[in-house]
């Protein structure tokens, strides 16, 4: 065989792997913990949400993971609202966006604005 030939086969290899990883117990310990992370950073930032108005927080911002893997709907959602800022009474975005989602709600104790739109 050429060296071509067993590039291809090693691709298939890899592929083939690779598919079979999700099915593996490896994949499966990988895929609980992805969910896992989802639900508490789900159920942190609803916490925070719900909390805020009955403290006396009027604004939340949208805080991405601030590197270079952050992905283009979570930098839509920062700049959204007022720059990032939403007013508590707002209809509010979903969080997490998507699975693996590194964003979180941060409370404003001071009120960024003078009054809400």
């Amino acid at each position: 065989m050429s060296a071509t030939c067993l590039t291809c086969v090693d691709y298939r290899a890899q592929t083939r792997h690779a598919e079979d990883y999700w099915t593996s117990r490896a994949g499966v310990f990988k895929r609980i913990d992805g969910l896992a992370q989802n639900f508490t950073y789900k159920l942190v930032n609803n916490a925070v949400r719900i909390t805020a108005p009955e403290v006396g927080v009027e604004w939340l911002h949208w805080d991405d993971a601030g590197d270079a893997r952050v992905c283009e709907e979570c930098q839509l959602h920062s700049r959204g609202g007022r720059n990032g800022f939403y007013y508590v009474h707002w209809f509010l975005p979903q969080m997490p966006v998507h699975p693996n989602c590194r964003c979180q709600w941060a409370l404003m104790l001071v009120n960024p604005f003078r009054t809400p739109e």
